[in-house]
């Protein structure tokens, strides 16, 4: 149990990194940082499957055993990381807020700049948008299938990346 939950604790830590960083003026974080925590946590997880083959199966891993890992680190790190998220849009949902709206004025001004004018129906998403993003039990449920989304996405290329052909000998 310990061999793939201290490895989902750490990649949840390391996910505060992008909520660390959001500006308090636009709310906003910006988007190659986000991309840079992408690629360290797949960097991470290609260590976390590594050490795992090293350590714990002798250097031998089928596809589908460096898979069942990987996808069990994934779903420990998704519930964790979704925790935090939660704890800390509970704290900060003033900036979250301020942060959707910033989104949401952009995305009406280039609209304005496009169209000329912004329909009654864009205006009604928008406020509808604005509402349910603000919602932190929803922002958390993003989270979650977002990191469980990507983890299911680099367990695949870890196990590719891993696996060991196997060689059956017969009697």
């Amino acid at each position: 149990m310990k061999k793939f939950i201290l490895p989902a604790v750490i990649l949840a830590v390391i996910s505060i990194i992008p909520l660390l960083v959001i500006n308090p003026v636009t709310g906003m974080t910006p988007s190659y940082l986000n991309w840079a925590y992408v690629l360290l946590s797949f960097l991470i997880m290609l260590l976390i499957v590594r050490r795992y083959k090293l350590i714990y199966s002798n250097g031998v891993f089928s596809f589908s055993n460096a898979f069942k890992y990987g996808l069990k680190v994934s779903l420990c790190y998704a519930v964790f990381s979704s925790i935090i998220y939660l704890v800390y849009a509970e704290c900060n949902l003033d900036l979250i807020v301020k942060g959707i709206t910033n989104a949401m004025k952009i995305a009406e001004e280039k609209q304005i700049e496009t169209q000329g004018s912004v329909s009654p129906s864009y205006e009604k998403m928008t406020k509808m948008m604005v509402a349910v993003m603000s919602n932190p039990y929803v922002m958390t449920l993003a989270k979650f299938l977002n990191s469980l989304f990507y983890g299911l996405v680099f367990s695949l290329i870890t196990a590719a990346i891993f696996k060991n052909k196997i060689e059956h000998i017969n009697d």
